[in-house]
């Protein structure tokens, strides 16, 4: 199933994925990239899978619009019967009930508004699954720091293009798009094309992320369940939080590591004998499962060594 790629991409870009040797092992053993639940990631940042506020504020304001628009019109209609009725009959308790009727639809429409609202965002980070790329022309010192396991480490480089190519053959719906990095003066007037769009704070712009996703359940999946329900109430938002608590759920997705994997790298933190063990482990890999019979040499990192001297 080709892939859904949000935004403009240079296909040729090198990026870069940071693994500690276990997830590495799991890489090479199951051959499949593992997608983690963005849940997973609420811990170090809490704002994971959410829009920036303002366009939050903002789908907010056009959502509220509708119903606003038809309490406005039954309230207009009854505002011109008013200006053409005596006080006595402005004053009389059927007039009286009507307006309070009304002042209660809007309301309960509003409320019903943003409940959906809010549940819809919560939906959308709860029900995604991710798998994420740095993208940088060099190693990350700061990558290796963060994603290694204190250093001992593999980095794998590949490129856009290598990374397309390598689930090109997947059945699953993936969707590639870097991550855009936003600060609270910023998308004051962002146009949000496509719902499935990634957002993360300037404090995590070091990243450089790019990901695959993967919407473990479907905006018409969310539809329906609204057309079933007709609205969100506190009722309904508890069963929709305990349906979508099972769309929180790690995937695997078949890749092929002969396509992704350009180079690889050991940490620059590490020495013997963890260099020699994940050689030993890559020629063993090579020997015995016959797709990966073409896997590069590991390169020992040069990130750390001193200067020449010339």
């Amino acid at each position: 199933m080709p892939i859904e790629v949000i935004g403009e991409l240079n296909n040729d870009a090198p990026i870069w994925r940071y693994l500690s040797l276990d997830k590495f092992i799991d890489l090479l053993h199951s051959q499949s990239l593992y997608f983690a639940p963005l849940s997973s990631f609420a811990k170090s940042d809490p704002f994971e899978g959410r829009l920036p506020p303002q366009v939050e504020q903002r789908l907010l304001n056009e959502a509220l619009s509708e119903p606003n628009a038809c309490i406005r019109e039954i309230k207009k209609e009854l505002d011109e019967r008013l200006k053409q009725a005596t006080a006595e009959e402005r004053e009389h308790p059927d007039i009286k009930e009507t307006l309070k009727t009304i002042n209660a639809q809007n309301e309960s429409l509003i409320s019903s508004a943003k409940a959906t609202f809010n549940a819809f965002l919560n939906f959308r980070a709860k029900a995604t699954s991710v798998n994420c790329w740095h993208i940088n022309h060099y190693e990350s010192e700061a990558m290796w720091n963060l994603y290694s396991d204190s250093g001992k480490g593999i980095a794998i480089k590949s490129s856009i293009q290598k990374l397309i190519d390598s689930v090109a053959h997947s059945k699953e719906d993936i969707t590639l798009s870097k991550v855009h990095y936003y600060s609270d003066s910023e998308f004051n007037n962002i146009e949000l094309g496509n719902y499935k769009q990634p957002f993360k704070r300037k404090s995590f712009e070091h990243e450089k992320e790019i990901r695959l996703m993967v919407f473990n359940a479907s905006r018409d999946w969310f539809e329906n369940f609204l057309k079933k329900n007709n609205s969100i109430s506190p009722n309904t938002a508890a069963e929709l939080d305990s349906k979508i608590e099972k769309f929180q759920e790690a995937h695997k997705i078949k890749v092929d590591l002969g396509t992704l994997i350009e180079e690889l790298y050991i940490s620059p933190y590490v020495g013997e004998p963890f260099n020699t063990a994940v050689k030993s482990l890559i020629n063993t890999y090579r020997g015995s499962v016959p797709s990966l019979q073409n896997l590069p040499n590991p390169v020992e990192s040069k990130l750390l060594n001193p200067p020449s001297i010339y």
